[in-house]
């Protein structure tokens, strides 16, 4: 829709079950600011898409800007673990 930013796009088409168009518009949204969320969206999208190495390593991304984010750690132990990698899950830092 006119106006609307890459991220709002992204959101939007993911709503709509448009997992690969939606994934483009957060990858876009991701070089204009990058975000843990953005991340985060970008790749929850990429999960939807199946491409789950993908997902994984940008499920991971956010850790590093934001290592406080509880929900950065979290999602990629979900993928993992859903996907019977959990050898590859990150430390928790103590």
């Amino acid at each position: 829709m006119p106006g609307e930013s890459n991220h709002q796009t992204g959101l939007r088409l993911f709503a709509q079950r448009q997992y690969e168009a939606a994934s483009c518009h957060f990858r876009l949204a991701v070089g204009e600011e990058e975000a843990a969320s953005r991340w985060n969206d970008w790749a929850t999208a990429e999960l939807a898409s199946r491409r789950w190495v993908r997902a994984e390593w940008d499920y991971r991304h956010p850790v590093h800007l934001e290592p406080s984010n509880m929900q950065a750690r979290v999602d990629p132990a979900v993928l993992l673990v859903s996907q019977k990698w959990p050898s590859r899950l990150i430390p928790c830092a103590g």
